[in-house]
């Protein structure tokens, strides 16, 4: 069991389904706090040397999987930092628990349809659209959403951006 304590923290995680917009407004938020930014799907792209659509069509999600648990390991020292992370992380073997021992979780809610418009604009670099229907979609991000609930806080990621980095800013730092 993790303890989670406000005081402890000044790294912020950014968690949804793919398309609501964590690694448009992580580093937004990122320069609003003058604190760093990581996004983990960078991390891993930059790590391998492959993109996560290669990864997942030649490699397998339980290799990418695996780079995302590598990835965790490395946020436990951190300080001052946005992270963005690739929304299947937060559903995995307890890594929610582990990030909300390390940071606040936000979670950028935005309802299905807006989501699908988004990631078919940009279907050739979103491994999900690519192998799945969009009633298989739905059930995934219905299946993630009890994960996403446990973040400490949910914004409207369908506000203006400006706007969701400041309802951001003003819920931790009253945490």
């Amino acid at each position: 069991m993790f303890l989670h304590f406000s005081i402890l923290f000044d790294t912020i995680t950014l968690i949804g389904f793919a398309g609501c917009g964590k690694t448009t407004i992580a580093p937004l938020l990122a320069q609003r706090l003058n604190y760093q930014w990581m996004d983990s799907d960078h991390w891993i792209e930059n790590s391998t040397g492959k993109t996560i659509s290669a990864i997942f069509e030649h490699e397998g999600e339980s290799y990418f999987r695996e780079w995302e648990y590598r990835w965790l390991q490395t946020i436990s020292d951190s300080t001052s930092t946005v992270y963005s992370v690739g929304g299947g992380l937060p559903c995995q073997n307890g890594y929610m628990e582990y990030l909300k021992a390390y940071s606040w979780v936000i979670y950028l809610k935005t309802d299905f349809p807006t989501l699908y418009s988004r990631l078919s604009e940009a279907k050739e670099s979103r491994p999900l659209v690519k192998r799945l229907s969009y009633l298989e979609l739905y059930h995934l991000f219905e299946q993630r959403l009890v994960y996403y609930e446990q973040a400490d806080w949910h914004i409207n990621a369908q506000l203006p951006i400006l706007e969701i980095v400041e309802k951001i800013v003003l819920a931790v730092s009253t945490g």
